[in-house]
């Protein structure tokens, strides 16, 4: 196997926007953005062999993690899941109950060989707790976990496109 440096990559999502590709940028994201995706699997088993059959796939989750350096009220509604259309202004928002809102995550960062990769989730909603701390000896953050959804008018039906160009 031929290994190329190319093809390791390292650095910092270029831009995070909420809303699809022409959607509202959050800003600076602080620690990196992480895109898990985990598998629940019912392993097939009988008396009489002493092997798994097969197995079955129960629950497929992904997850996209990160942290909104910049501390403001749009960002606090995505981080909340609140409707920030009709909640919030510039220096002020309503805090309610979840609206269970949906929302289209975008982001891009440096792929291999100088060309840059996009994440396009078409369903996610803020999941998770979520906590502010005021502090003068450090930094403030909203750490938020976004739980991506089947897009099922897609076909075929999946959580997220990625691609490089």
């Amino acid at each position: 196997m031929t290994i190329s440096a190319t093809n390791v990559l390292s650095g910092a999502v270029a831009v995070f926007k909420i809303g699809g590709p022409s959607g509202t940028d959050i800003g600076a994201t602080r620690g990196g953005v992480e895109v898990t995706r985990s598998l629940s699997l019912l392993l097939l088993e009988v008396d009489q062999a002493k092997s798994h059959l097969g197995a079955r796939t129960i629950m497929n989750e992904m997850h996209v993690r990160t942290k909104f350096a910049e501390v403001i009220p749009s960002n606090m509604a995505y981080a909340w899941n609140i409707d920030g259309s009709t909640r919030i202004n510039t220096s002020s928002m309503y805090v309610t109950d979840s609206d269970d809102l949906e929302n289209i995550l975008y982001f891009t960062g440096d792929g291999p060989g100088a060309k840059l990769t996009y994440f396009h989730a078409y369903r996610a909603f803020a999941s998770g707790d979520m906590s502010l701390m005021f502090s003068r000896d450090e930094q403030m953050e909203l750490a938020v976990d976004f739980q991506l959804l089947f897009d099922t008018t897609k076909t075929p039906n999946r959580f997220a496109d990625i691609w490089q160009v």
